[in-house]
């Protein structure tokens, strides 16, 4: 399903257009989320866990635009705060994996026999965006 349809379904299901506290919230858990401190975002109207990555950027998106929050990464903000040290490959918008320290190496070495929330929250800080377990996993194979 292209996104532009899956936009137009966000659009549709009233559970995408959260109020100003829930977006607060929303934000702050997508914000962790993205971080790799937690490992799910729930929907703060539905208490229900998002799985899908593009309605998450959609609520997202949606509650910056509600906030009136503009980010570096924003396309209205993003001629003026752009920062010369950027290099062209974070601006891509590729999910780049981050291999920082020997640890993280020897971490995914260990994936097969770590316990599940463990690896979840590995996957969750090695990529760059924030990714499903299962797509962070097929990325790194």
């Amino acid at each position: 399903m292209s996104l532009e349809a899956k936009t137009i379904i966000f659009k549709k299901d009233k559970n995408n257009n959260l109020s100003a506290k829930e977006c607060d919230t929303f934000i702050k858990n997508y914000k962790d989320f993205k971080k790799g401190v937690i490992s799910k975002i729930t929907n703060p109207k539905t208490n229900k866990p998002l799985n899908d990555d593009d309605r998450i950027k959609y609520i997202y998106d949606k509650c910056k635009q509600k906030l009136d929050i503009r980010d570096s990464k924003s396309p209205k903000s993003k001629s003026k705060s752009k920062s010369k040290s950027k290099s062209k490959s974070s601006d891509s918008g590729d999910n780049e994996i981050i291999l920082d320290s020997y640890e993280k190496v020897k971490d995914i070495i260990y994936i097969p026999f770590n316990t599940l929330k463990k690896n979840k929250q590995l996957i969750a800080s090695l990529f760059t965006k924030p990714i499903s377990y299962d797509i962070g996993l097929l990325k790194l194979s």
